[in-house]
């Protein structure tokens, strides 16, 4: 077991010296590490000593602690208050793991300084060292293994238990298995029909590793032993087997590497929380997580191909959903100081961030952040220069800190993260428009990308694990034949001196850039390459056009048409929500972009000797053939994704849906209601194609299951739901109710139901019926019309009557036709199962026509 303790000691007296208090620490170390009961009690005052004493006695024999090692987070000669030293206390044995800090209160006594007062403070807990195989190893007849949706069922296998004693925590079952799961929500089993043809998962596996409590365990593990006088253990390769196993699967769930040991050791699971790990005979790795502790409970992952397949939250007993309370902002992050040095071909990143946080709730002892696990921690330190102790979740690249001294709720503080690595930069996937390309596209001459760019998936900083809007400077020196951008204002450039020392000397004469944000950011973004200057306009907003050496002169932009774009925008949305404006013209194998805070970047796809575009014209979201298409979208996220953000990945859409939906506004504005009423067109096929893949709530959900239908729902049918929300409450209301929504949400998460909140306020109308069935179904209108030309002594008129066959929708239905020269249309807005609307006309009617717009999908 391994205890890690840290001492904080405050004086009342000004007569302690760094001496002094060094003494008191050696002898508290030499005490505790023999276990010396008196010597240990000594230092307290005698009205503690009994306690003490007992505490360290009952220390010895619950945990029974092989080796103490005491590390002091800073030097006293650091220049800090002497009265006050923080040590960290190891206690380690073989099978545990615990941090604690105390706070000693000193005073001065005739036989030499004592501790009057003491208290204790746990950071983690207990953490366990687990290993399989342990020794404890057993063949079983049968093991059932179950939970509320799942059941992993074997015969004639192998059990392999963990090596903690006097607890149950892991298990690997290695033999003839089945498995058998559905998902008890009906949406969820729609999604594993459509992923596995089958609405019950019923495989054969060939092993399962699991994570659980003890008490878990107890109630819902069953194992029966087979005869030992039959069957013999495990061979020496299913041995080996085993212990490979555990190795792949133990990092994924419940550990973390610290920073000290730089062993890696795990949490015990709580109540019913469990994870399993199972292989089918297909080679098909599954797992299932089950956790009370997020709003929704169950995650059904295929490993083998990294699908999220279900994310659910079970039904109770009742049948209903089970309520979920959340404890998660323990802390606001105010404001990053970021220093970074890259090296862009070597991939190399230095960096040193000072990071402003505001606790939110009383006595706040670590975050959580999110960095890369390429990039190795070299110290963490608080505004003191204390060392602070960090742990790392290496599979999901969260790194946690844990505080000398706990944070006040409304209390500031800061600290300061030193790291490095060879950081290789993925595709982004936030923000971002993607673009295919022809595979027998033909390039010129070999391109050169000699662009780099450092954005929200690299995890390049430690970052919040959610949305958190914060202000930052960044100061970002990169070699001298580059140049970069990044969020916010470009407030200095200047050059390295060359060192007075050897130290550094290979950063001589590079180039320097500091940014700074006046506006909040969601995160950090910024990009280095040969870019030159082409363009710019003073504003409002100040403009700036930068394209790298190689993009092709005649794909160039011109600056006009980002001020059409952006004055667009303003009139329909509001006022833009940062500072300047950036765009970034880049060479690049992926069309579309990227649109980090207050920058854009745009890709443009090398010259092709083949005539036809080097794009994927099959794509859902191509609209390449509006040259303005792509930097419209990516402007769009500027209001949509960046000035305001979506709570989870329910309501992605408000930032891939609106950003389309804004660029095709554009599009119409520039070419006109011919060209809107076309893309509408096409985004309805797509739509009724896609659909079944799922609703726009599933939001990034959907990209797992078939990209191509997270574009056609996510982008295009959101786009065209929004615009039939547009014609059924009016295009006064709904502007109004955008610019509302985007003025209250301004740099924060919002969800779907604050935007139907806007539009209903603005309208004046209950909407549930209409985000109910275009957001939260898969399915479309089944609509059927009917025509009958009626007349009465009040004149003719034309009867419609419309019945939808399925679930009730809300939408609007147009009819048209000719009055001899006349045309004539008529819109109706459809909101029940059954409707009747009585139509006017004169003469005789002629062309009749039924959603001649094409614009509602579904069947009619």
């Amino acid at each position: 077991m391994l205890f890690v303790f840290c001492l904080g000691l405050t004086s009342v007296s000004q007569a302690f010296s760094g001496v002094m208090e060094k003494e008191l620490v050696s002898k508290l170390r030499e005490a505790f590490s023999s276990g010396d009961e008196a010597a240990y009690a000594s230092l307290f005052a005698p009205g503690l000593r009994g306690e003490e004493a007992a505490f360290l006695r009952d220390l010895k024999r619950d945990f029974n602690f092989e080796r103490a090692a005491f590390i002091q987070p800073q030097p006293l000669e650091a220049g800090l208050d002497p009265s006050r030293v923080f040590l960290r206390v190891f206690l380690e044995n073989k099978f545990s793991a615990m941090l604690q800090t105390w706070s000693l209160l000193l005073e001065p006594a005739a036989e030499g300084d004592v501790i009057i007062d003491k208290k204790i403070r746990s950071d983690l807990g207990i953490l366990y060292k687990v290993t399989i195989p342990s020794g404890r190893v057993e063949a079983a007849s049968r093991v059932e293994i179950r939970h509320q949706d799942i059941s992993l069922i074997f015969t004639n296998a192998f059990v392999y238990y963990d090596n903690i004693p006097g607890l149950e925590t892991a298990l690997l079952v290695m033999g003839q298995g089945v498995v058998a799961y559905s998902p008890s929500s009906p949406r969820e089993k729609h999604q594993l029909e459509l992923a596995y043809k089958t609405r019950t998962l019923n495989k054969q596996v060939s092993y399962a590793f699991c994570r659980f409590s003890n008490s878990f365990f107890q109630t819902d593990i069953r194992i029966t032993p087979a005869d030992g006088g039959e069957v013999s253990g495990p061979s020496e390769s299913v041995s080996v087997r085993a212990a490979s196993l555990f190795q792949k699967h133990y990092p994924r769930y419940f550990t973390v590497v610290d920073s000290l040991s730089r062993e890696r050791l795990s949490f015990l699971p709580q109540g019913q929380e469990a994870v399993f790990d199972f292989m089918t005979d297909e080679n098909v790795e599954f797992t299932y997580v089950y956790t009370p502790f997020t709003e929704e409970e169950v995650f059904f992952i295929e490993q083998s191909r990294q699908k999220l397949i279900n994310l659910y939250s079970p039904p109770d007993q009742e049948g209903r959903r089970k309520m979920f309370i959340s404890f998660q902002v323990k802390f606001d992050i105010l404001h990053y100081d970021l220093e970074v040095s890259v090296s862009p071909k070597t991939r190399q990143l230095s960096a040193r961030a000072r990071i402003s946080v505001l606790g939110r709730r009383e006595n706040l002892d670590y975050l959580k952040l999110r960095l890369n696990k390429e990039l190795e921690i070299v110290r963490v330190q608080d505004h003191l220069g204390r060392e602070l102790f960090t742990t790392r979740d290496n599979f999901r690249d969260l790194l946690y800190i844990y505080f000398l001294e706990p944070i006040g709720r409304e209390s500031p503080c800061s600290f300061e993260v030193y790291y490095r690595g060879r950081l290789a930069l993925p595709e982004q996937t936030t923000d971002v428009l993607a673009a295919g390309q022809y595979n027998e596209t033909l390039i010129l001459t070999p391109p050169r990308y000699e662009s780099y760019l450092y954005s929200l998936s690299a995890s390049w900083y430690p970052g919040p694990t959610d949305d958190d809007y914060f202000t930052a400077r960044q100061r970002i020196i990169v070699p001298p034949e580059y140049s970069c951008v990044a969020n916010g204002l470009l407030t200095e450039r200047a050059t390295l001196d060359s060192p007075p020392g050897v130290l550094g000397l290979d950063k001589a004469g590079h180039a320097v850039y500091v940014f700074e944000t006046m506006q909040p950011v969601k995160y950090l973004s910024f990009i280095v390459g040969t870019f030159a200057e082409e363009a710019k306009s003073p504003g409002p907003p100040p403009l700036r056009y930068l394209v790298s050496s190689n993009v092709f002169y005649l794909k160039k932009m011109q600056v006009s048409l980002l001020k059409e774009i952006l004055a667009y925008y303003e009139r329909l949305f509001g006022p833009y929500p940062y500072g300047e404006l950036t765009v970034v013209h880049r060479l690049w194998p992926v069309g579309g972009g990227h649109s980090p805070a207050s920058f854009v970047v745009v890709n443009e796809l090398p010259r092709s000797v083949d005539s036809r575009l080097p794009i994927n014209p099959s794509s859902p979201v191509d609209l390449s053939r509006w040259k303005e298409y792509f930097i419209a979208h990516e402007i769009a996220h500027q209001w949509w994704g960046q000035g305001l953000t979506w709570r989870s990945y329910r309501d992605q859409w408000l930032s891939e849906g609106l950003a389309q939906f804004a660029t095709v506004l554009f599009l119409g504005e520039k070419h006109g209601e011919r060209a809107l009423a076309g893309i509408m067109e096409k985004f309805c096929q797509w739509t009724n194609t896609a659909s079944r893949w799922g609703q726009i709530s599933l939001g990034s959900r959907l990209s797992y299951l078939n990209f191509e239908a997270y574009q056609a729902i996510i982008y295009n049918k959101t786009a065209v739901v929004l615009n039939l929300l547009r014609e059924v409450i009016g295009s006064e209301a709904f502007f109004a109710g955008m610019r509302d929504f985007f003025r209250t949400h301004l740099f924060s998460a919002a969800r779907t139901s604050d935007f139907r909140r806007a539009m209903e306020k603005s309208s004046g109308r209950d909407l549930g019926r209409f985000f109910e069935g275009w957001f939260d179904s898969h399915l479309l209108p089944e609509t059927r019309v009917s025509l009958a030309a009626v007349e009465t002594d009040e004149g003719r008129s034309l009867q419609v009557k419309v019945r939808q066959m399925s679930e009730v929708f809300v939408f609007p239905l147009w009819l048209e036709w000719q009055e001899g020269e006349r045309r004539v249309v008529h819109k109706l807005i459809v909101d029940g199962s059954e409707a009747v609307f009585s139509l006017p006309y004169q003469g005789r009617l002629n062309k009749i026509k039924v959603n001649a717009q094409k614009i509602v999908p579904g069947s009619l």
